[in-house]
């Protein structure tokens, strides 16, 4: 083979191992929600992902005037989704993030 071969067989490994890659670190777990109360959707809240062993904060968010809110993650195994609203005793919700059959 001769000198250019190579450039082009080189260049063209790196974009396929880049785009593998791309596709391990960029798969996410989407947490989607709305908080409310009794009566009503409650905007402000801290939304929280907290790590169950280490107690460490994974992601956090705030839930829009709508009382929506969206996580996104790439770890998995078990966390804490916690909730905290100001007049309102903290809810703490277990959960289980895993990958889907068929993602890496």
């Amino acid at each position: 083979m001769g000198k250019g071969n190579e450039r082009i067989i080189n260049i063209g490994l790196t974009i396929v191992a880049f785009f593998l890659f791309q596709k391990s670190c960029f798969s996410q777990t989407t947490i989607l929600g709305t908080v409310k109360d009794s009566t009503n959707n409650l905007y402000s809240t801290s939304v929280i992902l907290k790590d169950s062993l280490s107690k460490s904060i994974i992601t956090y968010t705030y839930s829009n005037n709508r009382g929506d809110f969206e996580l996104k993650t790439n770890k998995t195994g078990k966390f804490n989704l916690v909730f905290i609203a100001l007049g309102y005793k903290p809810k703490i919700i277990p959960i289980v993030l895993t990958l889907k059959k068929g993602t890496s």
